[in-house]
């Protein structure tokens, strides 16, 4: 029922509040991509083929989670509710896992509704990055890390040598969906192995008994020997990746990402993931519920109840020393790890909560199984496990009732969308699938790679932009920021923004270049549109470009050749010059004469003026549009047709019987009305191009 009503909270909250929008944070924006990339792989070419072009791609944080989506769109649908949907099936899992532990070693209810209502009211969840409602693999590794945590909690720390085998297998799990966490867990391992190795030596030295902790000993090894077996070849195959990413940019992104969270001393760095973890992480709902179970466990254990007989105790017995070396490790376990990498997220010290939850839940099941079996011992567990369920549910729907930043800034997210509908728009239009985006600022919202995963949510197919200008944090120099912008398919440039302090050398490289930028986008462009921000304003500018449609070996037929774009980009430059290369002698060294026809996007049509000469092998095709009558937005088409072709078969050429009559232009320019300057060409990828829908 907690689940039920847990899984409502949640679709609603995506459906209102995230799913509606573009993805926030950019990590989970190439996550998204990865998994429509690899579930468009899978319906193109089947289960076993997509599944192997989604491990090729070999994100460098994990191999999972994309394939994992992917498969889950096959059978829910794909979307980004569906994805978020894997987010919460891991949450369910870490549930259950933390209730049935919990319920395994006290074999009662109480104190595995403390534990449920603690984990409830953790603040990882709802995090505004690597949360329940953000794609991207840590708060699934969270989860999973809290599932090893209660498996070795089920192996009574490590006595069990089955129960043993399953922590390697959920661990090595847990590293392939994030790798840092083999690091995490081999230094968390490497703790327990060292306390339960300094306890054998001192019960030796007392001539106690040393079995148990014998076993517990070679179930650790043997856990972690399986771990490391298993977790190989993933970290193998993916080793370049994982150098290049944390080797290479974590190192390099270090000083920035200082900036970025206002650290300038070692006494900020030192704090930053324990201030983190107990501000946003745990948070102040977890923490007050926390006081409140510790108050009344130690209020309850100082009370009238006694100690049980020691063959009264309820369960099997556990070894609760041991659990608390365990989890303690597991807190500062990974915290040995963090503190050191100079490249600082906020988003990572959630995987330390669950080791809290653990350290809280621990002195109340060790007091269950202490506790005689009265009613008043059993009662004011009761409470205590009714106050926290109450609280963890109460937290849920605080949590996921409140508006989120997106829907408080409407305004600015509808702008956005409205960005990157006019580019998918024009691409569809163009029939291109990877345009090149450049971009003058560093932005969570102004970003080549949000038109991925955005267009194939709102319309079902996938684009693929590559990043031009704006794909790095390093300032830039003007000669090498105009030569990629001249290379670019779109550029986003800035007309105004508010004067806010930046602490990225791209931002302010190019507060000094951008008059620079906008003299070469007015030059060389065509502007899509103006898009107001609450901190900015932006004009999407267009490279001025036509698809052109003819015979696929790259022949113009009798069927003629239709020139395609858009009504802006014609207003703007009217003038289509095509040049190219032809056998005029298969026409009996005639040059033919050309009529055109426009289909002006309201679907009105007329002739407009076309001239077609020749020089020797050469030709040049001249059609002259007149602007005015361009001023309805929308797509245009112009059909070229000639008055004469040759039939190959019939010349003795070869066996074909088409009718053809020149071949298709190697050079395209558009150039503004009645004028030589300022000429666009166009590439070898966008001449010979079928239309979408021609």
């Amino acid at each position: 029922m907690i689940l039920v009503c847990e899984y409502g909270l949640f679709r609603q909250y995506a459906l209102r509040e995230i799913t509606w929008a573009y993805p926030t944070a950019h990590d989970q924006i190439h996550y998204l991509s990865q998994a429509y990339e690899t579930v468009e792989r899978i319906l193109g070419d089947g289960l076993a083929a997509g599944l192997r072009y989604g491990v090729d791609l070999l994100p460098p944080q994990g191999l999972l989670l994309h394939l994992q989506a992917a498969v889950l769109f096959l059978l829910i649908g794909t979307s980004r509710l569906s994805a978020l949907t894997l987010n919460f099936v891991y949450f369910a899992v870490l549930q259950c896992a933390l209730a049935g532990t919990l319920r395994w070693v006290t074999r009662g209810w109480a104190v595995p509704f403390i534990g449920l209502g603690l984990l409830l009211t953790t603040g990882t969840p709802f995090f505004w990055a690597g949360g329940l409602m953000d794609f991207r693999p840590d708060f699934i590794a969270f989860c999973l890390m809290g599932v090893v945590i209660c498996v070795v909690m089920r192996s009574g720390v490590f006595a069990s040598t089955r129960w043993s085998l399953a922590v390697g297998a959920v661990a090595a799990y847990c590293v392939v969906y994030r790798f840092i966490t083999l690091v995490y867990l081999l230094v968390i391992l490497g703790l327990t192995l060292a306390f339960l190795a300094l306890r054998l030596r001192v019960r030796a030295r007392a001539r106690t008994e040393t079995a148990p902790d014998l076993r517990q000993v070679r179930g650790l090894i043997t856990g972690g020997v399986l771990l490391v077996i298993l977790a190989t070849p993933a970290i193998w195959i993916s080793r370049h990746s994982l150098r290049h990413y944390y080797a290479v940019a974590q190192v390099g992104e270090g000083g920035i990402r200082a900036q970025e969270q206002k650290i300038s001393t070692r006494w900020d760095a030192l704090r930053f993931y324990p201030r983190m973890i107990v501000r946003d992480h745990a948070g102040p709902a977890f923490l007050m519920l926390s006081g409140v179970v510790l108050g009344g466990t130690l209020l309850l254990r100082l009370g009238r109840g006694q100690p049980r007989a020691e063959g009264a105790a309820l369960g099997p017995p556990f070894d609760f020393t041991a659990a608390y070396a365990f989890v303690l490790a597991g807190f500062f376990g990974p915290l040995m790890v963090l503190i050191p990498n100079p490249a600082k997220s906020p988003v990572v010290g959630g995987i330390t909560v669950p080791a809290l939850v653990w350290l809280v839940v621990l002195p109340a099941a060790a007091l269950s199984k202490r506790l005689k079996g009265s009613v008043q011992g059993a009662g004011a567990l009761a409470a205590i496990a009714g106050v926290a369920l109450g609280y963890g549910v109460y937290h849920q729907f605080h949590a996921l009732g409140r508006r989120d930043a997106l829907s408080r800034n409407r305004a600015d997210v509808v702008q956005v969308l409205r960005l990157y509908d006019e580019i998918a728009r024009y691409c569809s239009q163009m029939g291109w699938t990877s345009p090149v985006i450049s971009v003058d600022v560093v932005s969570e919202y102004l970003n080549a790679a949000i038109p991925e995963p955005l267009v194939y949510e709102r319309q079902g197919w996938l684009l693929q932009p590559k990043m031009a200008l704006g794909g790095s944090f390093d300032a830039v120099k003007e000669r090498h920021a105009v030569s990629v912008l001249g290379r670019s398919d779109f550029a986003i440039i800035t007309l105004w923004s508010a004067e806010v302090p930046t602490i990225f050398p791209f931002d302010r490289a190019m507060q000094e270049l951008r008059p620079r930028l906008l003299e070469v986008c007015q030059r060389s462009f065509v502007p899509l549109g103006d898009f107001r921000f609450s901190d900015r304003q932006v004009r999407l500018y267009v490279r001025p470009s036509v698809a052109l449609d003819g015979e696929p070996d790259g022949w113009i037929s009798s069927r003629g050749l239709t020139i395609s774009g858009a009504a802006r980009v014609f207003r703007a430059r009217p003038r289509i010059e095509l040049q190219g290369n032809t056998q005029f002698e298969w026409l009996g060294g005639r040059v033919p004469v050309a009529r055109a026809e426009l289909t002006k996007p309201d679907g009105d049509f007329r002739a407009v003026p076309v001239k077609l000469v020749a020089a020797g092998p050469s030709y040049r095709m001249i059609v002259s549009l007149d602007a005015k009558e361009l001023e309805r937005e929308g797509p245009v088409q112009i059909r070229v047709l000639f008055d004469t072709y040759f039939v190959p078969r019939d010349l003795g050429i070869n066996g074909d019987t088409r009718q053809l009559v020149i071949r298709m232009p190697r050079q395209v320019e558009l150039l503004p009305q009645g004028g030589q300057d300022d000429v666009v060409s166009v590439p070898e990828r966008d001449r010979p191009r079928l239309q979408r829908g021609s």
